[in-house]
């Protein structure tokens, strides 16, 4: 893997390893599963790296690099085979596929298949924070990972359109470029709201509905909480303090400082570079 790919790594590494501090696992702990973590982002890296070549020359005439088998190794070794992680990994599997098949022309990049893509994409970040939760012990919960990868996936709609200009000129894929190929210039920046919008929608539906205990982990790992409740969040017992917090006290903070982080910091919209679509090429 070039180097200032694995310099990337050791960013989403580091804070994969921060989110677990603040959600109460020992420094020292979180330190001694860093190579693990690390292991399983530079096969994420390199899944990217095939899956890319795979939309420029076609699944059939790529190499397959193993990635999938890296990772099943390391789960596999830790006890990790039958686990949330793995179930994350499928999900990543599921990513590659989508993104293929929209690059190729095997699926249509409507709204709702491109809504599924951005999910599908975040699994990368989800499947580390699967993997970090089961080294450390502790669970990632269900309620707590919608929401997480409700943040991501609107994440992926900005960096999308921060990096519009470079992916078009590249041939990468881009959510806002798939809109344009699908529903033409004059259409496409509606229905990326359109898209972004049903994403922020259910995220606030899923936060109105999720308790306390939730809430207060979901703020430790976006770092949202007031300095009274961090150390609520990083004790996983959640003992009394949590259980009488009303959740109508916390879900405002919550929403105020989430909507202040740079995962929701808007990006322009750019003007629609008219493309044709990959697979118009093949035919």
């Amino acid at each position: 893997m070039p180097f200032p790919e694995q310099v990337r790594a050791s960013f989403v590494v580091t804070a994969v390893v921060d989110i677990m501090k603040r959600l109460g696992t020992p420094k020292a702990e979180m330190e001694l599963y860093r190579p693990v973590i690390q292991y399983v982002e530079t096969m994420v890296r390199i899944a990217d790296a095939e899956t890319e070549a795979a939309q420029h020359d076609g699944p059939e005439n790529t190499t397959p690099t193993g990635w999938r088998a890296g990772i099943e190794d390391i789960l596999s070794h830790y006890g990790l085979r039958d686990s949330p992680a793995m179930d994350e990994l499928n999900r990543m599997a599921a990513w590659a596929d989508l993104e293929i098949s929209l690059m190729t022309g095997t699926v249509l990049p409507t709204t709702d298949a491109v809504r599924a893509s951005c999910y599908e994409r975040c699994s990368d970040i989800t499947l580390l924070l699967a993997v970090a939760h089961q080294l450390a012990g502790l669970t990632l919960g269900t309620p707590l990972a919608r929401l997480l990868r409700h943040v991501f996936a609107n994440a992926e709609i900005l960096d999308d359109l921060r990096s519009y200009d470079k992916d078009v000129r590249e041939g990468a894929f881009n959510t806002y470029q798939s809109l344009v190929w699908m529903y033409g210039t004059e259409q496409a920046a509606d229905r990326l709201r359109c898209v972004r919008g049903r994403i922020l929608r259910d995220l606030l539906t899923d936060l109105r509905s999720a308790d306390t205990a939730t809430l207060l982990r979901f703020g430790a790992v976006f770092d949202l909480l007031p300095a009274p409740l961090r150390a609520v969040a990083a004790d996983d017992r959640l003992t009394g303090t949590a259980a009488h917090l009303p959740q109508r006290y916390l879900l405002p903070i919550v929403r105020r400082r989430l909507c202040g982080t740079p995962w929701f910091k808007d990006s322009p919209i750019p003007k629609a570079r008219p493309t044709d679509p990959p697979w118009a090429a093949a035919d």
